[in-house]
């Protein structure tokens, strides 16, 4: 029998790069569980998945409750996680995310990177230890957990040259925003991940994690695009973007024209906590009850990525009575017949003009609905309804919550 050494020499090539190659975690907890894939190890009594599918602290008394999952190091790391804290932090109510520890005791690890999520001053901290000293390496300034609900999304990245940069959507979004950088290389090889919740008893059921990622740094190649443009009044128009906007591009006012009239934006409202809208002032106004265009140019995401130089439809109308009407009713969708089984108002549209219904309300018996910011476009329909059931069949706003809402 012949030895194929190039054979030895594959699978001994293949089984190191799979000892080397840089493990990553996901987990969002729609398995339910946390248990498997990945495996979750410290007090597990007291987590539970909800009916949300999410990591909740389900404890009683005051305590201190942690879990961890193991990671491998890579030359750049992402951390990048969602978690919604209700309650307003103290010393003895707050939450960490340990983004390496050498043991998956959290409380009692040596060497550690962390993010403390409130404290004595509800600030957010991104902390190092070593042995018994603990120093904080970043304050981010965008955020203080003094609220009655908390809800965060962080990205957390370190590059091979151990560039650190912060980044925050404090809506829980994922319209993130560079809160800064710091530099630190002595990032050590630690190998486990986890949540770390100290808590009296009346916060106890009040820490809520979901959507982790650690592994390598996920680049963002997509530029931005623009997904909605109101006129509110017929001088100031807000932008939404799909994603968070450098500010810089964003504060250029010649980045934003009127074509109609050659106007540039006088000024432009740059919002670090909506870091995807701008609100543009223009010394002309936008004609009412005509339509017109914008062009917007030279904006770039947070990662660098330009979008390419758009024109948008623009217009001014003050709406007036029966421009919106109720077109249809469906009270009583129950058996259904090729429609989904759910309640819906139907409007229409009837002008030639885009309207938004912000701020708008729906009354119906002694209930009022208030309308987000929604544009019902000219001669077209919106369907309001409890849920996304008719979410593939029309535009949709979910305003109603209960089944026998109508």
């Amino acid at each position: 029998m012949k030895t194929c050494y190039s054979c030895i020499f594959c699978i001994f090539y293949i089984i190191g790069i799979f000892r080397v190659a840089p493990a990553q975690v996901r987990d969002d907890f729609s398995d339910g569980n946390f248990t498997y894939n990945p495996t979750w190890a410290g007090d597990t009594a007291n987590f539970e998945i909800n009916i949300y599918r999410q990591l909740h602290l389900r404890s009683t008394g005051s305590d201190t409750s942690v879990l961890a999952t193991r990671i491998t190091r890579a030359n750049n790391m992402e951390w990048n996680f969602w978690m919604k804290l209700s309650f307003n932090t103290s010393s003895n109510n707050h939450a960490r995310i340990y983004l390496a520890a050498d043991t998956s005791a959290l409380f009692s690890a040596t060497n550690s990177y962390f993010i403390q999520v409130g404290g004595g001053d509800d600030s957010i901290y991104i902390m190092k230890q070593t042995d018994i000293s603990v120093k904080k390496m970043f304050s981010l300034k965008s955020y203080k957990a003094d609220h009655s609900t908390n809800t965060l999304r962080f990205r957390i990245i370190c590059d091979e040259y151990g560039k650190w940069e912060a980044m925050v959507d404090t809506t829980g979004g994922y319209n993130y925003y560079s809160d800064g950088t710091f530099i630190d290389s002595t990032f050590h090889p630690s190998r486990w991940f986890g949540v770390f919740c100290r808590y009296t008893s009346s916060n106890s059921t009040k820490f809520y994690f979901d959507d982790f990622y650690v592994g390598p740094i996920i680049r963002d190649t997509l530029p931005p695009t623009v997904i909605s443009q109101d006129v509110n009044t017929e001088r100031t128009i807000r932008v939404t973007f799909s994603e968070a906007i450098q500010k810089e591009a964003a504060e250029t006012a010649t980045n934003f024209q009127v074509l109609s009239n050659g106007a540039w934006a006088d000024s432009v409202i740059f919002n670090t906590d909506k870091p995807d809208e701008v609100g543009l002032i223009f010394h002309e106004p936008v004609m009412v009850a005509k339509l017109d265009s914008l062009s917007i140019r030279n904006i770039t995401d947070i990662s660098g990525n330009r979008m390419s130089d758009t024109i948008v439809p623009i217009c001014y109308y003050l709406p007036k009575a029966y421009d919106i009407l109720i077109h249809e009713i469906m009270a009583d969708p129950d058996p259904p017949v090729e429609l989904p089984n759910s309640e819906f108002v139907e409007l229409y549209n009837r002008t030639q003009f885009p309207i938004n219904l912000k701020d708008w309300s729906l009354k119906y018996g002694s209930f009022s609905k208030i309308f987000p910011s929604l544009t019902i476009r000219p001669n077209d329909y919106l369907l309001i309804v409890k849920d996304s059931n008719y979410m593939n069949w029309a535009d949709c706003a979910v305003l109603f919550t209960s089944a026998s809402s109508l």
